[in-house]
């Protein structure tokens, strides 16, 4: 394992963890975008109760296997350009989900979202934690405390 280098109280130590609460905030205003328009856009596309339970199921199933699918990203391309990328597609794919006027468009773009948002978790989460080692103090809890601010 290498030694990752201490960045302290440094400004660029600020930058990076402001940088990343907004990542973990924006992340928030989308959940909580879908979460409140979720009914709206349910009865506008004509997606019934049974079949919303049938699309949450997938969606979950969507965002967990990317969990594990954002781990090979970051590996690949590295977490800042993985997460630099997936955070606008999750972003495009929330825009089509709050615009979804029929059941198919709603299953699309709710599972891609999913898939998306797993994806976009994982590698905020590993870039938070990057950050945190680096700083030697914890900032996780912060960092998910902009998330649930966003939502709010």
């Amino acid at each position: 394992m290498n030694a990752v280098p201490q960045i302290g109280c440094s400004r660029l130590g600020f930058r990076l963890h402001a940088a990343v609460a907004a990542v973990f905030f924006a992340f928030g205003i989308g959940v909580g975008l879908w979460g409140g328009a979720s009914g709206a856009i349910l009865i506008r596309s004509g997606v019934d109760a049974s079949t919303f339970g049938v699309l949450l199921t997938v969606y979950t199933g969507a965002y967990l296997i990317a969990m594990s699918a954002g781990g090979a990203l970051a590996h690949r391309f590295g977490v800042d350009e993985a997460l630099s990328v997936s955070a606008i597609v999750f972003g495009a794919t929330l825009c089509a989900l709050l615009d979804a006027s029929n059941e198919t468009w709603v299953a699309i773009a709710l599972i891609a979202s999913g898939f998306l948002g797993g994806v976009v978790d994982v590698l905020m989460n590993a870039e938070g934690a990057r950050i945190e080692r680096r700083l030697g103090r914890p900032i996780l809890a912060r960092l998910h405390a902009a998330a649930s601010a966003g939502m709010a």
